[in-house]
């Protein structure tokens, strides 16, 4: 949650800086913001991929790894399309 939940909080930067919510993507910046949320998304899967239950269900485990591999592509999409 917080990988994803991270990288949603850099779509609205602009609004957090007006009003003047201190995030961590206000904080660190767009850029260090994104890598942090990529490195937990990974870190998630990796972990999760270790659990000693990773295969009794494979369409779950597919729809967990899929998701957090999608949001790690956006936000490193994201990044490399607005650099600072």
């Amino acid at each position: 949650i917080f990988g994803s939940s991270n990288f949603v909080d850099s779509k609205d930067i602009t609004e957090d800086i007006e009003n003047g919510y201190e995030t961590i993507p206000v904080k660190y910046g767009i850029y260090n913001s994104n890598m942090l949320s990529i490195l937990c998304l990974f870190f998630s899967n990796l972990f999760y991929s270790m659990n000693t239950h990773f295969g009794e269900r494979p369409v779950i485990d597919f729809l967990f790894l899929f998701q957090n591999v999608v949001l790690s592509y956006q936000a490193f999409k994201y990044t490399i399309d607005n650099n600072e």
